[in-house]
């Protein structure tokens, strides 16, 4: 469980989605810091509320913008977008309901999926965009 960051080798060029990403990875970011503070439950349900929310706005920007494009694999990008908000949902239900959840293990699920999703899914958009002209 590290923090992660942006790097500029993440940007897809586009200002207002390459901010949304920063503050996926700051929420992520902000779930590590909770841990290390030894308040990883209270934390958890804190982001994954957030994320939630988050998610529902960048997720429907992102795929507006694909849809704008005619971006060929729209529907398996948001195939991907599907699962990071069911994950999210499932264990904000386990909260909801007394259960326990290894903050660490959904910190590092979020940190991989965030980190994976910009670089492959959202790099191959970029490319994708840039060849359309």
């Amino acid at each position: 469980m590290t923090r992660i960051e942006w790097t500029d080798d993440l940007s897809v060029g586009l200002p207002e989605i390459d901010e949304q990403h920063k503050a996926l990875f700051a929420l992520a970011n902000d779930l590590v810091a909770g841990i290390e503070r030894g308040e990883g439950q209270t934390v958890l349900r804190d982001i994954l509320t957030r994320l939630r929310e988050y998610c529902f706005f960048h997720f429907d920007e992102e795929e507006t913008y694909m849809q704008d494009i005619g971006y060929p694999k729209a529907r398996a990008h948001a195939a991907e977008h599907a699962l990071l908000s069911a994950r999210a949902t499932a264990l904000s239900k386990l909260l909801e309901n007394g259960e326990s959840i290894p903050a660490e293990g959904a910190a590092d699920f979020l940190e991989a999926w965030i980190f994976s999703h910009v670089l492959k899914e959202d790099v191959a958009l970029k490319r994708y965009a840039d060849a359309q002209g």
